[in-house]
């Protein structure tokens, strides 16, 4: 298991599968769960999915929207 930061706790797991491997990426607080063939596609789609969550609920969307800010300016 890793865990990386990304301002949510998401946890990618990489498991066997008959073809080979698939790299699953959950985020804690929602449970939303994307995969992809690499642990960076599993992230991407993870955080698109994110994305998508994120954009109906409008409090929470206002925090994203900080939280991007605060980046910006730590750079």
């Amino acid at each position: 298991m890793v865990k990386e930061r990304f301002g949510f706790n998401i946890v990618v797991t990489k498991e066997k599968t008959k073809n080979g491997f698939v790299f699953a990426a959950e985020e804690v607080l929602t449970g939303i769960v994307s995969e992809g063939d690499t642990y960076e596609e599993s992230v991407e789609n993870l955080k698109e999915a994110l994305s998508i969550h994120l954009e109906r609920t409008p409090f929470i969307r206002k925090l994203v929207e900080q939280e991007k800010q605060n980046q910006r300016g730590a750079r």
